[in-house]
């Protein structure tokens, strides 16, 4: 590694291309937080050049470079591990300034400036013609900040906005320069030309870098990691996308684009690039990580190191994208879309690196060995049963979640090891039967049903999933009516309209229910000693699942607290309004009481266990 402070001159008057990677992210920097700032550092410099100050170099920073090998020695190549937003701003400011050069007749001066943007002469092609060369998306707009020559053919090939960062970029320095030159009376007695001369100055040798050249045996990574620790920090999958494409040889632009493009353009506008490679790394692995970006990045070192080759490994992570991409924007017909929907409803994240394992290794489509398709649906089917039984049940009997990353993680690892394609269902609820105490157990019927029928659930956080579910096992079993003899099926998969729909969660028996609900005994529910016990039952059948639904619109409030019978009773209210089956058996009740509350808990814990069955 070789660190020096040079000047513009010194870095761009070599015949030798300096290419940003792959990997790196687009042009990026802004009027406000760089351009700005910049062009007063520039102008700064300026004014010491044209007053004749002896003063110091101006400092912008570091950037680090590689050597590349290269066939041929007409052009050297270099990348550009990092810097690359300041060296491509430094290219387009001197395009712009050596533009205005030309606008005012000084052709030697921008002819100089050329030199500094362009190489040319014997081994010069299309790519090396160009002292920065850019990642791809940015090309064709620097391309014409460097070669139109003029401020008025840039404003006529891109007239439309808004306008790319690169183009408003030289917009705004030349806008800049332009005014700066401006002619004022304190400075008539210098030419233009002589003032331009003077700035030129300024800008090859006013102006400083320092520039860290590595050597073969240097780790870029880790250079660049030191240099910014104080910095913005990478991200966990900029390090890995980083570490991957610096160790490849090969042809990186095509693999880039094939492979890792796409899983950004995917994962990146929702925020889930990191957590996707967390559950990536942790599916591999088969241990628990803490979230913590240096830890997981170490992690992910210690386990890749002599691996699979480069190409495979990028083809491993592309793949699981796609199929992480299924879970988290659910889609009916993609792998696992059952248990997707609730995951996404739910927020639990822990189940994704297990799935994701799962569909690697016994539902791979590029896999030779691949079981039918109606059986893969079928083995899909009960194994997101098998997970969202035990996730509602411990949820219902409101068991800690605390310890579901390692419990999941545990889970994968027994996949890895061992789980066979044809028995993986199987295994899988076998893993959760075999777990006991209150911290890790899938609650038996028994405490399922103790929960379900006595426990408040108004304010659980799956209400709405619940009661979603209970309505469409309403709309199986209408649809089957005509088979008596057929079982009630157990794949209840909400329809796509239903996951985002916001329905509205109701109380049968209003919570304010004093003035038009009296007690069995005909009495008002007041807090008299008397009447007491009465009202403490009735309040703890208020918010039980029996005494719970959800309606498409929310009932006004009279009508909910109103009485149940009548014209414009809650009975025929909810029978009109709700168009959901969950509300049809509403329609043949004639009172709703304690009574009626605790029998409707009954049968809605039938159509639970059909819908969450244990095993």
């Amino acid at each position: 590694m070789q660190v020096n402070v040079d000047f513009p001159q010194s870095i761009f008057e070599k015949k030798m291309t300096l290419e940003v990677p792959v990997f790196q992210r687009q042009y990026a920097w802004t009027q406000e937080r760089q351009w700005e700032p910049l062009w007063e550092d520039i102008a700064y410099k300026f004014t010491h050049y044209l007053s004749e100050e002896n003063r110091p170099g101006h400092f912008l920073g570091a950037i680090i470079l590689a050597h590349v090998d290269t066939a041929s020695t007409h052009v050297q190549k270099g990348q550009i591990i990092d810097g690359q937003q300041r060296l491509i701003t430094m290219q387009i400011f001197i395009s712009a300034f050596g533009d205005f050069c030309r606008e005012q007749g000084i052709l030697a001066l921008a002819a100089e400036c050329e030199k500094y943007t362009r190489n040319t002469g014997w081994g010069v092609d299309k790519e090396t013609r160009f002292k920065v060369y850019p990642k791809k998306p940015d090309r064709e707009q620097f391309e014409d900040v460097i070669f139109s020559e003029s401020k008025a053919e840039i404003e006529r090939k891109h007239r439309s906005k808004p306008r790319p960062l690169i183009i408003e970029a030289y917009l705004f320095f030349y806008s800049q320069i332009s005014e700066f030159f401006k002619i004022s009376e304190e400075a008539r007695e210098k030419s233009i030309e002589n003032r331009l001369e003077k700035c030129f100055n300024a800008i090859s040798r006013g102006l400083q870098v320092v520039t860290i050249d590595l050597n073969k045996e240097d780790d870029p990574q880790v250079i660049y990691e030191s240099l910014n620790a104080r910095g913005e920090p990478l991200s966990f999958a900029d390090l890995i996308r980083n570490d991957i494409f610096l160790r490849i040889r090969g042809d990186r632009e095509e693999l880039y684009e094939r492979y890792w493009e796409p899983l950004e353009e995917k994962l990146l506008p929702k925020g889930k690039m990191d957590q996707f490679m967390y559950c990536y790394l942790t599916s591999k692995m088969g241990i628990y990580i803490p979230k913590r970006v240096k830890r997981m990045y170490y992690e992910y070192k210690n386990w890749i190191g002599g691996r699979d080759s480069l190409e495979t490994e990028i083809k491993a992570i592309h793949r699981s994208g796609g199929y992480f991409h299924d879970l988290i924007e659910p889609q009916r017909g993609k792998q696992f879309y059952k248990i997707a929907v609730f995951l996404k409803l739910s927020g639990i994240e822990a189940v994704y690196p297990f799935l994701l394992a799962v569909m690697e290794q016994h539902f791979d489509e590029e896999k030779e060995t691949q079981k039918k398709e109606t059986q893969k649906k079928e083995t899909q089917e009960r194994i997101s049963t098998i997970i969202e039984s035990y996730l509602i049940r411990r949820h219902i009997c409101r068991q800690d979640s605390r310890g579901y990353n390692r419990l999941f993680v545990e889970l994968t690892r027994k996949l890895r090891s061992g789980f066979s394609t044809d028995r993986i269902a199987d295994q899988i609820a076998e893993f959760f039967l075999g777990k006991e105490g209150s911290s890790n157990e899938w609650p038996s019927d028994a405490k399922f049903k103790e929960a379900w029928i006595a426990t408040p659930m108004d304010m659980l956080k799956y209400l709405e999933y619940i009661l979603k579910m209970l309505n469409e096992s309403y709309r199986s079993s209408m649809s089957e009516e005509s088979d008596r003899d057929r079982k009630l099926t157990r794949e209840y998969i909400l329809p796509q309209q239903w996951i985002d729909r916001k329905l509205t969660r109701e109380h049968i028996l209003p919570q304010q229910w004093i003035d038009h609900w009296p007690l069995p005994n005909g009495e008002n529910g007041l807090s008299e000693e008397e009447r007491a016990d009465a009202t403490e039952k009735r309040n703890a059948a208020l918010h039980t699942i029996g005494n719970l639904t959800i309606l498409t619109q929310e009932l006004n409030a009279s009508v909910s607290n109103g009485p149940w019978k009548g014209k414009k009773g809650k009975k025929e209210a909810i029978c009109k309004q709700s168009i959901l089956p969950i509300n049809t058996y509403f329609q043949d009740i004639e009172e709703w009481n304690e009574e009626q509350i605790a029998i409707r808990s009954e049968k809605l814990f039938q159509k639970a266990l059909e819908l969450w069955p244990r095993g």
